[in-house]
């Protein structure tokens, strides 16, 4: 018998699959390399800051609550911690601020409306906000003459709490003649107003939305005291009186 020698077999070798977990540690790392690219690009900075609505806040001072800047990072701005910081300003109603792909950040306000004045006992003048806030911060000398000036009030009464939210719930037309606002001192219930045209008027301070459109009936009398109360009447001054 001859012997024969078995013919080589080259057994085939199976390519393995690549790793699930290899691929994507790859993904994450090439992920990651873009992102540190963008972040240092000029698209991960911001070129532009919008405020708009402010008029009482300085723009300077919004700014600095925002935690960033122009050049700043764009995707590490956190527009909930800017929005939360600014809405802590006494001033400011509402606030929204958000991103605009690739490079704008804009902030919109809504501040409370300012309503009038209040003379301290000091003498000094600061403005008013219809939450009944007063702005000591603030400089008014530049405003002196576009609202009236509440005197001689307990800043820290009820009563001066009630004054300001019915003050602040009139049409600013009814008042643009009225220069200042002194409590009653015989009826606690009660407000004087002061007029360009010498008038002095008697309201009651829960009647004082309703009853102050009454007053342009009565706009072109001489100087006197106008009664919106219970009953109206006016009552002009005699020549010594004037």
């Amino acid at each position: 018998m001859n012997d024969r020698v078995p013919p080589l077999r080259v057994k085939a070798v199976r390519k393995k699959a690549p790793s699930v977990w290899a691929l994507l540690l790859i993904f994450l790392f090439f992920m990651g390399f873009m992102l540190v690219l963008l972040l240092r690009s000029p698209l991960g900075k911001i070129e532009q800051i919008i405020i708009e609505g402010n008029q009482l806040v300085p723009q300077k001072e919004i700014s600095s609550k925002l935690g960033t800047k122009v050049g700043g990072s764009y995707f590490a701005f956190r527009p909930q911690d800017a929005q939360k910081a600014i809405a802590n300003i006494p001033e400011i109603k509402r606030v929204e601020v958000y991103r605009s792909f690739p490079s704008k950040v804009t902030v919109t306000l809504q501040e409370q409306r300012m309503v009038a004045f209040v003379r301290t006992e000091g003498g000094s003048v600061f403005p008013l906000l219809e939450n009944g806030k007063i702005m000591t911060q603030r400089n008014s000398v530049s405003m002196l003459q576009q609202a009236p000036i509440f005197e001689k009030w307990d800043l820290t009464s009820e009563v001066f709490r009630q004054a300001v939210e019915m003050f602040s719930r009139c049409s600013i037309s009814d008042f643009k003649e009225i220069t200042y606002i002194h409590p009653a001192e015989e009826n606690p219930d009660q407000m004087v107003l002061y007029s360009k045209k010498g008038h002095k008027i008697y309201v009651r301070i829960e009647d004082l939305p309703k009853k102050m459109k009454l007053y342009s009936s009565f706009h072109n009398q001489p100087s006197g005291t106008l009664y919106l109360l219970e009953s109206v009447w006016f009552t002009p001054n005699t020549a010594h009186e004037s």
